[in-house]
């Protein structure tokens, strides 16, 4: 996950480190204050995400061109959608219609003419039906970063995991040593 110490996105840094429970508003009236701005900000930015749709081709590959399965930014995408998975849950939406209605929209290439919502304007001609169908097996991409904490907790990870684990960079000479220390007390 991208560090706290960062530019603002929709949360801001104290945001980030409240939500983080790194520090806690020392206040009733601040941590009210601190998640009803976190709130406001994130209702705001989710209605601001059609227009993101709109920047021209070039500018999307700029934002999104980049991104390598596990990286930062994969993991933000991951989190955006497992976050659209819980708001359905919480209002009682289907989250399989809402995955059709986004391919369906994301199947069109948008148009600067049209406002957000004005979908229904292409002309019928255009309409792409979609069907989705949910499975919750899938192959797994680790976070390394996510492993070593596993790791140093002393969970047991899976072979899978503890190869990505150790092929990564993060595992560095000293958790080498540490873990060849563990195999000869065993």
């Amino acid at each position: 996950m991208a560090g706290i110490e960062r530019e603002s996105g929709i949360l801001t840094e104290k945001d980030r480190r409240y939500l983080g429970h790194h520090v806690l508003p020392e206040s009733r009236q601040a941590r009210y204050e601190r998640k009803k701005g976190a709130r406001d900000r994130i209702r705001r930015g989710l209605l601001d995400l059609p227009y993101i749709r709109f920047l021209p081709p070039e500018e999307r590959r700029k934002v999104f061109g980049d991104i390598q399965a596990g990286d930062d930014l994969y993991w933000g995408l991951v989190n955006g959608v497992a976050l659209s998975k819980h708001a359905c849950d919480e209002a009682g939406l289907p989250f399989k219609s809402l995955l059709e209605e986004a391919l369906e929209i994301a199947t069109f290439e948008p148009r600067s003419d049209l406002v957000s919502g004005e979908e229904d304007a292409l002309p019928a001609k255009f309409v792409v039906g979609v069907d989705v169908d949910i499975q919750y097996e899938y192959d797994r991409i680790y976070h390394p970063r996510q492993l070593k904490e596993r790791w140093k907790r002393g969970d047991d990870l899976t072979d899978a995991e503890f190869r990505v684990l150790v092929e990564s960079d993060i595992f560095d000479e000293s958790d080498f040593r540490k873990l060849a220390e563990d195999n000869r007390e065993e």
